[in-house]
């Protein structure tokens, strides 16, 4: 075939793959892939694998070993730090672990307890123009409820069941938005609210 009548017969092909319009800018809520392991996705995992009561030393040291690779922090506002904990008994038991070289990147995580029936309300600042994403994960796996609400009150996201639990939104505007944590359970929970 010569190459104008190639040309040609490309032409139709070429025509519809131009034609297509444009896909549409993504709004708030952005689609959760299950399957797909991003880092606060993981970290979330790691969090409860190693808070998991039959977790033994060796689930725990991997789960330590993965979140430092990810360069996961806590933050300041942290009830409690369990992760020093299990790093603490990994050293007793004979495990090494390379320094600290100031986490900054990674995700970041708080840690708490809600007790049987109770709500707590958390705030976090995201900026505009960037996904946000929350990953709301318990050892337990009993039902807890996780809501997103921007300042005016509008619910971004709302999911309930079995943790994890995780939203994922893209911020019009930078601005500090509502998370709410409930425990319809008839006991106290743990949890873990990994954040990008």
């Amino acid at each position: 075939m010569t190459r104008p009548a190639l040309c040609l017969a490309m032409a139709p092909l070429l025509l519809a793959g131009c034609s297509m319009a444009p896909a549409p800018i993504a709004s708030a809520p952005l689609p959760v892939d299950p399957l797909a392991v991003d880092p606060v996705a993981r970290a979330a995992q790691w969090l409860a694998m190693a808070d998991d009561p039959a977790a033994t030393p060796a689930t725990r040291l991997e789960a330590l070993r993965g979140l430092d690779r990810m360069a996961v922090r806590t933050l300041p506002d942290s009830e409690d730090n369990p992760v020093e904990q299990w790093r603490a008994e990994a050293i007793g038991g004979g495990a090494t672990f390379l320094p600290e070289r100031g986490r900054v990147l990674g995700p970041a995580y708080r840690s708490g307890w809600i007790e049987p029936g109770q709500r707590k309300t958390l705030e976090q600042l995201f900026m505009a123009g960037k996904t946000a994403h929350i990953v709301l994960s318990s050892p337990a796996r009993t039902p807890m409820a996780l809501t997103i609400s921007d300042p005016g009150g509008k619910t971004i996201c709302q999911e309930s069941g079995p943790p994890p639990g995780e939203c994922k939104w893209l911020a019009l505007f930078t601005q500090r938005y509502r998370i709410e944590l409930s425990n319809p359970s008839p006991a106290r929970q743990r949890y873990f609210l990994v954040t990008n």
